[in-house]
């Protein structure tokens, strides 16, 4: 008689057989195959618990963000910017500084769910994603930086 012994959560004491002088033996046999998680707990625990990667990169992203929708808003307010991604300008339009602060933060999290996703198996290119948005926001804050300390009207604003 062959008895497997597996390691999982579902163990119950089962008699099974004899052995090979007639004396009945306990095994621990699983009853039940192995469960999956769902899958909507697979990723949350993906998601939330297991930790970052790339701490220092994604830190710098979201200040990055951060102070991209500082400099936007207080340009915006003394009349120095306007905005020109269209669709952060009808978050504006519509909703304010509250819409820009879900778009801006919206976007963040949408990269910070592909940099997770992207990192489970290919974990360079999830930094590479993360070097590419950090250049890509530092030089739009640097453009704003700029273009916030030029006088209201300048050839240059225009």
């Amino acid at each position: 008689m062959r008895v497997e012994f597996r390691a999982w959560r579902s163990i119950t004491p089962r008699r099974v057989g004899y052995d090979g002088q007639n004396h009945q033996k306990d095994f621990f046999v699983s009853t039940q195959p192995p469960q999956k998680p769902w899958i909507v707990q697979r990723w949350l625990d993906e998601l939330l618990v297991r930790p970052f990667p790339h701490l220092s990169l994604t830190t710098a992203f979201i200040i990055l963000n951060g102070i991209d929708v500082v400099i936007t808003y207080t340009g915006m307010a003394s009349g120095h910017l306007t905005e020109v991604n269209p669709i952060a300008s009808y978050f504006i339009d519509h909703w304010g500084l509250t819409g820009m602060l879900w778009f801006k933060f919206g976007i963040v999290a949408f990269v910070m769910v592909l940099v997770k996703i992207i990192a489970r198996k290919h974990r360079h290119l999830s930094r590479g994603v993360l070097i590419v948005g950090n250049l890509i926001v530092g030089a739009v804050v640097v453009y704003g930086l700029n273009l916030s300390m030029k006088p209201v009207g300048s050839p240059e604003m225009l």
